[in-house]
């Protein structure tokens, strides 16, 4: 089956970690732009792929530490994730 543009042998359902049912978790990772131009696409492509994730996330689910944190043994929530990513 097709969920997101993303094929799955069964669609993703409340057990799967929320960031496996997400569009942008899924895409290739962004390539190394080769100019300034490339660069500012891809950003705002992108940036616009992770706010629709981040906008469908159910409230209740942000705080959810559901990743493995940076240090061994640690585990992060989506806040705990974009916090870290825009500081």
């Amino acid at each position: 089956s097709t969920t997101m543009g993303i094929v799955h042998s069964t669609l993703p359902d409340a057990t799967t970690p929320y960031m496996e049912r997400c569009e942008s978790y899924n895409q290739p990772k962004m390539a190394v732009p080769k100019n300034q131009g490339e660069l500012i696409f891809e950003i705002k492509n992108n940036y616009s792929k992770l706010e629709k994730d981040l906008d469908d996330i159910p409230m209740e689910l942000t705080k959810r530490k559901e990743f493995e944190g940076h240090a061994k043994g640690t585990k992060m929530s989506v806040s705990d994730l974009v916090a870290y990513l825009i500081s």
